[in-house]
Formats: C-alpha cells, structure tokens, sequence
C-alpha cells in the first residue's frame, strides 16, 4: 500500500477527531479511553494519617495579593467564618502596595493575626512565596491563593497530613471561572501524560474517577492554590524553583519532594474551597502575553523535569495502578491475516485488551499505548496513529517466523514458548522474552521491567558508519531499544530517553532527552549535550562503556529529581524591612515581570 496514501487517510482522520473534539488534542484521547474494554486498575490506597497529632501549633498562611482587596476580603470572612484552628498567622505580601488592601487588612485585623507585608513592587509568586516562608514564624506554613473562599474547615486536617511523614497537602478545588459561571467538577490534584501535539509530558489538573474517590489519596502532585507543608522541610528543600513565572512551581517542588526528600503529595478529597480560578492572571494579563510565560515556563520546566517527568509518566501505566495517568495501558493486538483468521478474539480475551483488525488503509492503533503485533508479514507503514511514546511488542509464536526485515521498528521481542526465544535470540542477536502460560500477567510483567530497566535511544549517524552500526547492535544485545537515523524529528524526542549524535547538531536539542556527542564536539556547543564521550580513537568496548557509563549516571541524577540550595531561616524578622529584604535577592524572572511579548520571547529562548 502506497505510504502517502496512508499519511493522507492519517491527516483526514485526525482532522475528523478534532472537529468532533472542540479541537483539543487532549479531549480527542480522552474520548478514545472512556469507550476502552479495558480492565480499570485497582484503586489508590487511602492515604493513613500514621502518627499525625492534633496538637496545637502556629500556623503560617502565606497569601499573595496584586491590587486584589476584595478577592482579600471574601477570603478573610470565610476563614474567620470556618476556620477552627486558633493559633495563626496570616502572612500577606501585597505586591500592589495600594490602599483599598491596606484598608481590607486594617478591617480584618480586628478578629485576625495578619501581617502585612509589602516588598515594593510585583514579583513572582515562587519569589515572594519563598520570602515569606522564610519570615513566617508558624510550623507549618499554608500557602493560599488570595482568589480562594473557604467553604468548610480545612486547616486540621492540612495541618494533620502535612505533619504525617512530613508531607505535602492540598484539598479539592471547585475551580469558579471568572466570569461566575458555576464550576461543573472539582479539581484532585495532578497527574502527568504526553502530549502530542506539544511534544512533551505535560502535567494535568485532575477531576475524579474510579481511581481517585472522595478522601485523602497520594498524589503525583498539588497545585499551590491550597499547599501545606512543614515550614522547615521547606526551607530544607530549596522552596520554589524561583525561575518559574506563575506556573509549574507547584508541580517541579512537589517532584522535588518525592524524589530527593521521600515526601508525598496528599490531595484530601473529602475537603474542599471554592476557587475563583485565574481571576488575576486572566483579567490583568493579555492573552498574548499569558502565553509567552506559559512558554516561558515550559521550557524552565522540561530543562529541570522534562526527563522525570516522561519516565514517570511512562512508568505509571504500569505501576501504582494507573498512579499517573488515572487508567491502565490501551493494548492493542494485531494479528495479521491468517493470524487473525485462526485465532479471532480469543487471544485478544488473554490480553485483557482488543484486536484491531485491518481496514482499507491498514491498521488505525490512535490512543493505544502498547502495541503488540503477531505477524511479521505486517509492515509498519501501514500502522496509523502511532503515538511517540507507544511500545511496540513482536509476538513470537513459532521460531519458522522471519522477524529480521522489521527488526528496526519494535522496542522488544515476546515468544509464546522457551524453544520459539531461544531460537529467534540466536537468529537476532538480541534478548527476547517468554511469555509463559500467564499470558497477560507475563506480559505485563515484561512491560513493566522494560519501561524501568531499559532505554529508548536514536542513534543519530549516517549509514555507513561503522562505529554507529556496532553500537546499536551492541545496545540491542543488551536489551535495550534502538532506532538508528539520519536525524531525529521534533515530535520524535519524546519517545527517546537517550540521542547519540555521531554528527554534530546544528541547533540546541530538545530538553527531556540524554544528548550523547559520540563525535568531537566543536567550541560553543558543548551546551548542546549533556555527555560529551567524543569520537571513538581505541577499544570500542572501552569506549561502549564510558558512554553507557555516562548516560546511566545521567539518567540517575535527572531521575534523583530538580535541586536547590536550602533557603535561610529569618525568623527574625522586622516586617517593616520587607522591601530592602526582597530586594537583598535576585529574582531571576524580573526582567519578565511587565516586559513587552518582544522581551519575553528572548528571555525564556537564550534563558
């Protein structure tokens, strides 16, 4: 079958999906998983409060206001109203430094401890958070939103969960949007999943399904609307990443978190505000120019957790039941046809997942997150919709099968039976599994000790070099997925957790990936790369493992989560010195702050 006629059944289809999806990339997979036949995984285990005390401790409400005196005030009369938690402070740094909140602050301290500080002009909301963090006095700091209305009483049950392994905690939000239109489904939490057409892991807010019922769950993560967290542990990891403009500071600290320090994200379901979502961002801020630090942020995100974040995301289809994406994998099987003639749905039935069948433009395997073929007769130009990130899977049912033409696409080889492995690995010089009589406990098995063990690579060269062509096949000996190209697409780097370039780039490679120079690295692009093994001048197997040596050590410490220096403790605080104390750090995102979309654009591009 012609390949461009493929392409073009491809393009009208996905033109097609996104008219019947409001045009949302997101909303076309979402639709596609909620028609699956798939299995739902287990639910999340609720979260236990272990040895949590209600003893009573100052806490420290961290509030950030921008010109935003009623937002303040509705905020203050709802805490007044619910909040039963007797010793507290209100921290309020007042970015806008105007009157009207200076008179909401004076009201409500008639009933409330607030502290009004004001640094002297605007900053970002990881800056000023920080800051504060450092001048509260309580034990547990609470970060807020100033556009939040409590609705019930929240603060012992944050302060519970935050003391409990010393952890992070949010509630359930009913997101308000700004023009009053009621909220249809609260807000849980955040997940992670790629994103086509961005070409990167994003993360997500989540709504509640099966896996995430009303009462205290873990979470990958916890937006800062609502934060708890010991004071100290903050301090200790480094707080805010301060490089963030209004988004995904929340999202990169609570990685931070999980990752260097062991601490977990607890959303408390059974709790809830109301929020009136993006109210200052959204009215204050032109679109053009929210969008330019959304970019911005971006790219502060995947250079710090872009990595973490794809393997996280991968990994959770096949761990923790679905912890990161909310459902299990979208498998899919192709059984070829005379395959699919002897066998029909019963094979399907042991997968726990569905056959695709071939149309007139071959097989349309949108959505799906494994693909498991069963025919090597198959070509691979007439799957459509293969998404960067679907692993694909060679089932092996007799060792007559002649897989080596299409060697190149899969990422691993499965055999029915030990002869069938053991007779293909010889013919292939590569690993492949067994597996077994379990069928789909096996193969899910397999699966998950791939995603965790193994690396997806590119090996980026031109054909006739040898020293390219002897590392792919010594990477694949050793269990490991290799494409070998000319060069390497955009939309493709997700998919690869490692890029070896034997030509130099012509440009900065995408974040998220390992960049390996397998070449001499010219002056001026050793930023380019992440490891730099040069050419190979001796033993190959000596060169083989100072590269591999490299990427395994680089892929621990991007695994091992984003760092930063502790923040100090000044306790001590006189809070009418809060301008000269703002002013005694650097914020690095000042030159964005109010700055032309021109301005912007070169500083998150050369950042």
């Amino acid at each position: 079958m012609p390949r461009f006629f493929v392409r073009l059944v491809e393009s009208v289809e996905t033109l097609v999906r996104l008219a019947s999806s409001r045009l949302s990339y997101v909303a076309a997979l979402e639709s596609f998983h909620r028609e699956r036949r798939n299995p739902a995984p287990p639910r999340e285990p609720a979260f236990v409060f272990g040895n949590a005390t209600n003893e009573q401790a100052l806490v420290s409400l961290i509030i950030l206001s921008l010109h935003g005196a009623e937002m303040l005030r509705t905020l203050f009369t709802s805490i007044a109203r619910y909040n039963t938690w007797t010793d507290i402070e209100l921290l309020v740094v007042d970015h806008g430094g105007d009157e009207e909140t200076a008179d909401v602050i004076r009201e409500a301290r008639r009933h409330l401890n607030v502290r009004h500080l004001k640094p002297g002009r605007n900053f970002s909301f990881a800056f000023s958070c920080n800051r504060a963090a450092q001048v509260a006095q309580g034990d547990v700091v609470v970060f807020l939103n100033n556009d939040i209305e409590f609705t019930e009483d929240i603060l012992p049950r944050i302060v519970a969960a935050s003391r409990s392994g010393d952890n992070l905690a949010g509630v359930k939000f009913w997101n308000i949007p700004s023009d009053g239109r009621a909220a249809e489904k609260p807000q849980t939490g955040i997940r992670f999943r790629w994103n086509e057409r961005q070409g990167w892991t994003v993360p997500y807010e989540v709504v509640p399904d099966g896996l995430s019922p009303d009462g205290p769950r873990e979470i990958p993560a916890i937006t800062a609307a609502v934060l708890g967290v010991s004071r100290q542990k903050f301090l200790d990891i480094g707080g805010f990443h301060e490089n963030y403009l209004y988004a995904y500071e929340d999202v990169d600290l609570c990685l931070k978190a999980a990752m260097r320090f062991g601490m977990k994200s607890i959303s408390l379901n059974d709790m809830s505000v109301r929020h009136l979502w993006g109210a200052t961002r959204f009215k204050r801020s032109p679109r053009k120019r929210r969008r330019d630090w959304h970019r911005y942020n971006m790219s502060v995100f995947r250079s710090r957790c872009g990595y973490l974040s794809r393997r996280m995301a991968w990994r959770g289809l096949f761990d923790k039941s679905g912890f990161d994406w909310g459902r299990g994998p979208a498998i899919s099987i192709i059984e070829g046809e005379r395959e699919e003639a002897q066998a029909g749905e019963s094979r399907a039935h042991i997968f726990g997942s569905e056959t695709v069948s071939a149309d007139y433009a071959g097989y349309n395997l949108y959505g799906y997150d494994v693909v498991v073929c069963r025919s090597p007769q198959v070509e691979p130009g007439v799957m459509r919709h293969l998404g960067p990130m679907t692993l694909r899977v060679a089932w092996i049912s007799g060792s007559d099968q002649d897989w080596m033409p299409v060697a190149d696409f899969y990422d691993l080889f499965v055999a029915e039976t030990e002869d069938a492995a053991a007779a293909t690995a010889k013919k292939m010089g590569l690993p492949v599994h067994c597996s077994g009589k379990a069928g789909a406990a096996d193969l899910y098995a397999i699966l998950t000790d791939f995603v965790e063990t193994r690396f997806r690579m590119i090996v980026i060269a031109s054909p006739d070099d040898e020293d390219a062509a002897a590392l792919v096949t010594r990477l694949r000996g050793e269990g490991h997925s290799v494409h070998a190209r000319c060069g390497i697409e955009l939309r493709d780097a997700l998919r690869y957790d490692a890029a070896i370039w034997f030509e130099p780039a012509f440009e900065k490679p995408a974040a998220g990936t390992i960049h390996v120079a397998a070449h001499d690295v010219l002056e001026g692009q050793e930023r380019f790369y992440e490891i730099c093994s040069g050419s190979r001048r001796g033993s190959f197997d000596l060169w083989f493992e100072d590269l591999m040596n490299g990427v395994i050590d680089c892929h621990e410490r991007l695994m091992a989560g984003p760092e930063d220096p502790p923040l100090d403790d000044k306790v001590d605080f006189d809070d009418a010195k809060a301008e000269a104390f703002w002013s005694s750090y650097e914020d690095p995102t000042a030159g964005l702050i109010g700055q032309s979309q021109r301005a912007q654009r070169w500083g998150y591009l050369w950042k």
